[in-house]
């Protein structure tokens, strides 16, 4: 078992809200860089199928109790938690156990859509995973192709651009619903599986147990319910975070670039009024 060593959960989702919040002033004036990997966040409106020809349909919310929040805001808030594990993780001058270095972040984006066409971004490399009630009639909660986008090498895609590579299946989360007491401990059920599905993407796998985190849990978002994590579904109402072993694979899997030119202004960090508030050689489940 790995010892956990984590910054207070208090602490953390300040340094998260005030990181967006400097992102966003300076993507607001910000050049744009070179292009980066883009990932769509596909809210289904009607039958869809992933590269397994896993199907979905509208995600039904109702099951999950939020309070006074729309459909637009749950959906806008799961992007910017998605946002925040990727993007707002702690750098060795906030965390000197982080890998990432002072003024950097992943060279990645998240865009919220309701299909596939290409990013308004213009980024070549884009994918999608789909988020809605299942009709296929499988049991688990998200699934997506393994290293299908980027290898732990940094290797390139094996999926084509726009693929569907996995899928995020609410109605199933939604059985685990009753362990959230908050709108932000509902919204961290949804996004924890989504970050999850898509580390499976960007080549990571599940741990052996607890690994040392910045985030509110000692398991990290790539810890699963079964082997070889077992981890108790209570852990995943919690903020949690990439382990640091875990965030430097995705380092050298993404690649990096300076926050001081962020990009595209107000694309992939349009959530901020928000957030306040494994089967197969290519198939990895949560």
């Amino acid at each position: 078992m790995t010892l956990q060593m984590k910054t207070a959960p208090g602490k953390k989702t300040k340094a998260r809200l005030l990181g967006l919040a400097l992102l966003f002033s300076l993507a607001a004036g910000g050049a744009r860089p070179a292009s980066a990997l883009t990932f769509g966040l596909n809210f289904v409106t009607g039958p869809t199928l992933d590269t397994f020809s896993v199907g979905t349909t509208a995600a039904d919310y109702s099951g999950f109790g939020f309070s006074g929040m729309s459909t637009a805001q749950i959906q806008q808030s799961i992007l910017d938690a998605v946002i925040a594990d990727y993007l707002a993780y702690p750098t060795v001058g906030e965390n000197p156990l982080s890998p990432l270095q002072n003024g950097l972040g992943l060279n990645i984006d998240f865009i919220l859509t309701t299909n596939t066409l290409a990013p308004l971004n213009a980024d070549p490399e884009y994918f999608f995973v789909a988020i809605g009630n299942g009709t296929t009639g499988e049991s688990f909660l998200g699934q997506a192709c393994y290293a299908c986008v980027r290898t732990a090498a940094g290797g390139g895609a094996s999926a084509g651009a726009g693929t569907l590579i996995g899928s995020i299946l609410v109605d199933n989360i939604a059985s685990l619903a009753g362990l959230a007491t908050t709108n932000a401990q509902r919204i961290q059920l949804l996004a924890g599986t989504i970050a999850h599905e898509i580390g499976h993407a960007l080549s990571l796998v599940h741990p052996n147990g607890m690994q040392a985190n910045p985030g509110a849990s000692p398991y990290d978002l790539m810890a699963t319910g079964a082997e070889p994590t077992n981890m108790p579904n209570s852990e995943r109402v919690k903020d949690r975070a990439f382990s640091y072993t875990q965030f430097d694979q995705l380092i050298g899997a993404v690649g990096t670039r300076d926050f001081a030119v962020p990009e595209p202004a107000g694309m992939w960090l349009s959530g901020m009024g928000v957030l306040l508030v494994a089967g197969t050689r290519w198939r990895r489940r949560g």
